[in-house]
């Protein structure tokens, strides 16, 4: 078993979230001529905030504070400085688990977008029926995305949409789950570390040099 320890600060640029007080771990498992890869991720022994990647020859999965998570392919940390593709990942992820979706419905551009269409309704040339009927509509998937109820959402927007809205006006933008996303900010960030390491010893190497 091969260990390695690094640590430096970071930030997630999906999420935000706070890596400063997490220690890289990266530990490589040999049986025979099979090689298992496991990146953690955490602070100390702490299970709070931790995020493991265990890459296999058949793939990887993650374990930790965000979801476990299975990919049908491996993805093992670099020093080349790479970023995560969501939906590249995402659909290594749907291949794994045929029928389940790896998006939700974002909260916040679905609220915009409501919104302004609430704004915009009276200049659609509407009866006076159809645009009660739009702005009855619009309240419902504002209360529902402010309790976020997904359910009574999906029902409403999807099978009770007024005849009067035409399909541009559908809110139904979605993002990707905000604890993927925090597992994708994981794996960039030791990516980043590893790539500072070899940037440092680069520089160590160019002064020796000199």
């Amino acid at each position: 078993m091969i260990i390695q320890r690094f640590e430096t600060l970071g930030i997630g640029r999906r999420t935000e979230t706070d890596f400063s007080k997490h220690t890289h771990t990266c530990k490589k498992l040999v049986d025979g001529g099979t090689t298992v890869q496991i990146d953690s991720l955490q602070v100390g022994d702490s299970l709070h905030g931790a995020v493991h990647f265990v890459n296999t020859p058949f793939g990887m999965s993650v374990y930790g504070d965000y979801g476990n998570w299975v990919f049908n392919r491996r993805f093992i940390p670099n020093n080349k400085g790479e970023s995560v593709s969501d939906h590249y990942w995402i659909e290594k992820l749907q291949l794994n688990a045929q029928g389940l979706e790896f998006w939700e419905y974002d909260k916040e551009l679905n609220k915009e977008h409501l919104e302004e269409l609430r704004e915009e309704l009276p200049s659609y040339g509407l009866s006076q029926d159809d645009k009660e009927e739009a702005m009855e509509w619009v309240d419902d998937l504002l209360g529902y995305l402010e309790d976020e109820d997904w359910v009574s959402y999906t029902e409403v927007v999807h099978y009770k949409t007024p005849p009067c809205i035409q399909g541009e006006d559908l809110p139904i933008y979605k993002a990707t789950p905000i604890r993927l996303q925090v597992v994708f900010d994981a794996f960039e960030e030791i990516c980043n570390r590893l790539l500072e390491v070899e940037v440092n010893v680069i520089k160590e190497s160019e002064v020796s040099n000199e």
